[in-house]
């Protein structure tokens, strides 16, 4: 009989274990138990074989139980070795198991002949395969995701904004004030470009899409997606705030919807700028040019990884209060800085309270969505051009 000292346990064949078991039980005509002469080798030498008496009931309790588990094992069948070899057929399970970690002597655990205590992943947990809808959505996981952020970005954008417009507008002025209200659009930006820039990169803006795949190489193939995910978040978030201020525009207006400037109890102000008559459209596209090409001025300084103002996290809240001080000093007669902020709630909006939505303000629509296109280049391309360190050949990529 032969065994292997390992460290300090002894292991002891289950080749030998009948003969072990018919010999326990021999009794000499004394009534006692016979010595036995048990061969040792050490591992990693020659089996040099030392012979030496040692009664059953002096081994140590590891050796009990390594015995135990020997007897228990020799009642069992050898596990059948095409076990080894099945084919898995769920797809975590072939990841699993095919790793170098997971990777044992499966019929040495079984019998007991191997100290090593590592967790084998059941198999009989995976009856059958996920469900095909499930295959598939985890498959185009992760190509939906950015589109997704980007509209639940512009959704809170809208509803942080407009919601602090309806508090002003509907409570004629005793609750909330305008500052409330450029610091809630400041901060929606913040939160917003927090929750998405780490998924999507926090553009919220179709002009800041077209920016950055003009300046950055962001890639056109996606630009068109970014944009309609930002109009349809912003739809999505002026959905929001009607319902949320559903009886309350009720009791405004007496449930007779109209624009904002027609009549005394308009409220389709909520949702988008309407200038008044008497600014001319010059001026509403300057405005709209000036403060969009200076917004995107000071974005691109808080992104651009070689100036002294860059840091990956104050970048949000920087950003957000270049929102505050443009909405408090230059939007006295309606700046967007947002394509998607206008025409998304503006699409809500002609559901609600007609057509006529798109008509307004000398048809002032199409200034917030064409215009902030234009000003953001502009601005963008100046900082390009005055301030960026380009890259040249050979210098390392940005952290």
């Amino acid at each position: 009989m032969v065994s292997t000292v390992h460290k300090s346990s002894i292991r002891i064949s289950i080749a030998t274990m009948p003969r072990i078991q018919k010999r326990s039980i021999r009794k000499s005509g004394k009534g006692k138990r016979n010595s036995h002469a048990v061969r040792f080798a050490p591992v990693g030498r020659v089996h040099c074989a030392q012979t030496m008496p040692i009664k059953f009931a002096l081994f140590r309790s590891s050796i009990l139980s390594d015995l135990s588990n020997a007897r228990i094992a020799s009642h069992y069948p050898l596990p059948d070795p095409s076990r080894q070899n099945a084919q898995i057929s769920h797809p975590l399970a072939k990841l699993i198991m095919n790793s170098e970690d997971a990777k044992i002597d499966v019929q040495q655990v079984e019998l007991g002949f191997s100290d090593r205590d590592e967790p084998i992943l059941p198999q009989g947990i995976f009856t059958s395969d996920p469900p095909a809808w499930r295959m598939a959505f985890e498959k185009n996981r992760e190509w939906i995701r950015p589109y997704l952020a980007e509209a639940m970005a512009s959704m809170l954008y809208i509803v942080f904004g407009c919601s602090a417009v309806a508090m002003f507008d509907l409570t004629k002025g005793q609750q909330g004030s305008w500052l409330g209200i450029c610091v809630a659009f400041g901060f929606g930006i913040t939160f917003s470009v927090y929750l998405s820039a780490p998924i999507s990169g926090g553009h919220i803006s179709p002009a800041f899409t077209v920016c950055l795949a003009i300046f950055k190489g962001f890639p056109w193939s996606k630009v068109p997606g970014y944009i309609i995910s930002q109009i349809t978040g912003a739809f999505l978030g002026a959905v929001l705030v009607y319902i949320t201020n559903y009886s309350t525009i009720n009791e405004f207006d007496g449930g007779i919807r109209s624009i904002t400037g027609s009549s005394k109890t308009g409220t389709s102000g909520i949702f988008v700028s309407l200038p008044a008559t008497y600014v001319s459209t010059s001026y509403r596209v300057w405005n709209e040019f000036f403060a969009d090409a200076l917004f995107a001025f000071f974005v691109w300084l808080f992104i651009d990884h070689k100036s002294p103002a860059f840091n990956a996290h104050l970048a949000p809240i920087l950003v957000g209060l270049v929102v505050v001080v443009l909405a408090g000093s230059v939007s006295l007669q309606g700046v967007v800085l947002n394509p998607a902020r206008d025409i998304g709630p503006r699409l809500f909006a002609a559901i609600i309270y007609g057509p006529e939505m798109f008509k307004g303000g000398n048809y002032f629509f199409w200034i917030p969505f064409i215009i902030p296109f234009l000003g953001c280049i502009t601005g963008a391309g100046l900082y390009d051009l005055m301030f960026q360190i380009h890259p040249r050949r050979g210098d390392p990529l940005p952290p």
